[in-house]
């Protein structure tokens, strides 16, 4: 499923649309028909009739069955859920973005992350209609409840809007960990968005790579949801790859003096 998510957009339809009118888009469609008879009418229409439609009872009936395949494994009826509601998760990159200083493939990572585990939460025995208006409003709500401080915490309203502090590493590693911390800054500025992003990116890859703290200790810690960390790590260890091909970067030692700080 991986082949329909690229970095600059939500889903590429233009994969999805082949996919969907190809011969194998066109068996499986037979068999969702079989299974669900809801889809019997989309399993006949071209990707350009199934893209984005009209809401109606019967509209509501295929998008549950498809919420329901998606849910015993089928990824290409997740991914056509992500298709036909791309316009509404356009706006919650955007949302998402604005709101959190986070680079665009930052922003859509998160979003699109969020909304297949909502898909894949979703109950269709508690809300059987208005499936597309209930996906997009869980999805927010997910994603509010992500970076939602723990009652009785006071958090800044920019986690990472703080002033920098100078790593202190001590002993003989030192060395390494400032060229690391360096290193992730630097990659982390190249990938675009603000100063306190690529900052939050930086201190994410340090606390997991070089910290070796696990990723739900990482979230907790910077305010970011599971999927934001996993989405910064993802695109900073592919920039770090093509900085360096041949996979060499400065690294400390595992593991890290307990005196080091974040980068910065």
């Amino acid at each position: 499923m991986g082949n329909y998510f690229p970095a600059d957009r939500l889903v590429a339809t233009d994969r999805w649309a082949d996919w969907w009118d190809s011969p194998q888009g066109r068996v499986r469609r037979h068999r969702w028909a079989i299974i669900e008879p809801a889809l019997v009418t989309w399993s006949t229409e071209t990707a350009d009739r199934v893209t984005s439609p009209r809401w109606s009872p019967a509209t509501d009936a295929a998008q549950g069955a498809l919420i329901a395949l998606a849910q015993s494994g089928d990824g290409e009826a997740a991914v056509t859920l992500l298709v036909q509601l791309r316009p509404g998760l356009g706006r919650l990159v955007r949302t998402v973005a604005g709101a959190e200083g986070l680079a665009g493939w930052d922003a859509i990572e998160e979003v699109r992350a969020t909304f297949l585990e909502t898909v894949a939460r979703h109950r269709l025995d508690r809300r059987p209609s208005r499936i597309a208006a209930n996906l997009l409003l869980d999805t927010r709500q997910r994603l509010a409840r992500a970076r939602r401080p723990p009652v009785g915490t006071a958090q800044p309203a920019q986690p990472w809007a703080r002033p920098a502090t100078a790593m202190t590493a001590a002993g003989p590693h030192a060395r390494s960990v400032r060229l690391a911390a360096d290193r992730l800054l630097n990659a982390a500025m190249g990938l675009g968005g603000t100063p306190e992003s690529a900052r939050a990116t930086a201190e994410v890859a340090y606390r997991c790579w070089l910290l070796d703290q696990p990723r739900t200790v990482v979230a907790d810690a910077t305010g970011l949801s599971a999927q934001g960390v996993t989405g910064r790590l993802h695109r900073l260890r592919r920039t770090l790859r093509l900085d360096a091909p041949d996979g060499a970067w400065p690294q400390a030692p595992h593991p890290v003096p307990a005196g080091s700080s974040s980068p910065g």
